[in-house]
């Protein structure tokens, strides 16, 4: 009988094949603080959400739902990011964050 380690681990490899890697675009986002962006002009909100959880996998699904974030940043045309929520629990997570154009 495998044991309930083992089965995790081999389920969290099979699907971090899964995970959604950000784009070039979104690599290219910044995480910045609200001192940082005070002379940036903000474009809106953008929230991410990751639904698969486990106590294994709680920062990859944090990343992967900071990169769906950064994927809908980049749809505004933001340069930045200011995390304004990111809460992971057992299972998933979600963020949230105000999209920013700081070049100018």
């Amino acid at each position: 009988m495998i044991n309930i380690k083992k089965l995790s681990i081999i389920a969290l490899i099979l699907l971090s094949g899964c995970s959604s890697a950000p784009s070039k675009e979104a690599k290219s986002v910044s995480e910045s603080s609200q001192p940082q962006v005070s002379d940036c002009l903000e474009l809106g909100k953008v929230s991410g959400l990751s639904s698969f959880g486990g106590f294994l996998a709680k920062e990859f699904v944090l990343k992967r739902a900071q990169n769906e974030a950064k994927e809908m940043a980049i749809k505004l045309k933001a340069s930045d990011l200011v995390w304004t929520n990111l809460n992971k629990g057992f299972f998933g997570a979600h963020v949230e964050a105000v999209a920013y154009s700081c070049k100018q």
